[in-house]
């Protein structure tokens, strides 16, 4: 018979009530908002190269809550599709400033986690920090004028 492995037990647990739940759904953020921030960089040439820096930090994020995922479960979260719906150029940005904003909200929340507390403090700021350069885009002004932060 083998010894009884309380963290083992207590992820089991943590699986049954639903504690992997934050993980996909910030997930499921992160992987929209690459999606848009792709399409942006496609669309406003002018800013292309931060939506790409912006859309690699999300991959991050997503790389980060994947493996997340897979030690509390054992089972890698499936990729999500990298398709978002066709919308203005005005309406993506939105779409990524209010997927940053819930996604920020989201790594807030789990700051108090033992194991990844850490990782998603630093992810919530980054997630601010988007939320920041997307307000100032938003509204008609250049980042590097902005006084927004640099990263």
């Amino acid at each position: 018979m083998e010894p009884y492995d309380s963290q083992m037990a207590q992820r089991v647990w943590q699986r049954v009530r639903g504690a992997e739940e934050p993980i996909l759904s910030l997930l499921t953020l992160e992987s929209q908002a690459a999606a848009a921030y792709g399409q942006l960089a496609r669309r406003l040439p002018k800013h292309r190269k931060l939506f790409e820096k912006l859309l690699q930090q999300t991959r991050y994020h997503i790389k980060c809550l994947r493996g997340m995922g897979y030690l509390t479960s054992g089972v890698r979260p499936a990729r999500l599709p990298l398709k978002p719906r066709q919308e203005t150029t005005a309406g993506l940005l939105r779409t990524c400033y209010l997927h940053s904003l819930k996604a920020a909200e989201g790594y807030a929340q789990q700051q108090d986690n033992p194991e990844y507390g850490i990782v998603f403090a630093q992810l919530a700021q980054e997630k601010r920090q988007h939320c920041t350069l997307l307000l100032v885009l938003l509204g008609g002004d250049s980042p590097k004028n902005s006084g927004a932060p640099k990263r």
